[in-house]
């Protein structure tokens, strides 16, 4: 599915949502429901997400149902840790182990004619990028705005690519 309305233009929070069918993380599960069960006997899906999927609700139900996914994180969440300095996901990514490294081609992207994109994605050149990989297990705390009957806390495993070196 394809989101048809922005969350800005109904006016609407994703959480004054929650159990109605136009909830996001619902929309989420019923795809990864349907592609499940339209592959039943055939493969085992990993379902791919890209940041509008980062809702706690969506992750711990996959997770609870041992389904195989890949979501872009967009929240930096809180985890669970003994380091106070460590409490946000992105923070407990920094300086891990680098395990992969490789090239990868960034393909060119013309500027934008919509002016509130032009900022998040601007015009690009074509190239090659470094890029690395690193991993880690962190346990994520249920969020405020998140179903009381979900975990309080949910385990991921988390691969984090990066460019090593960002031109300017």
């Amino acid at each position: 599915w394809t989101r048809s309305v922005h969350r800005s233009e109904t006016g609407v929070s994703q959480h004054k949502l929650r159990g109605s069918a136009d909830c996001e993380s619902l929309r989420w599960l019923r795809t990864t429901n349907h592609v499940e069960e339209r592959l039943r006997g055939f493969s085992s899906p990993i379902h791919l997400m890209d940041r509008e999927g980062d809702i706690y609700d969506c992750t711990a139900t996959l997770v609870a149902e041992r389904k195989r996914f890949v979501i872009r994180a967009s929240n930096n969440r809180i985890i669970e840790t003994d380091d106070a300095e460590f409490r946000l996901l992105f923070d407990a990514l920094d300086g891990l182990p680098i395990r992969i490294e490789d090239f990868v081609t960034v393909s060119p992207r013309p500027a934008s004619g919509l002016p509130d994109q032009r900022k998040g994605h601007p015009a690009r050149k074509g190239r090659k990028a470094r890029v690395a990989m690193t991993a880690t297990t962190v346990t994520v705390k249920r969020t405020r705005n998140s179903s009381k009957d979900l975990p309080a806390t949910t385990r991921l495993n988390i691969v984090h690519v990066f460019e090593r070196h960002v031109p300017e």
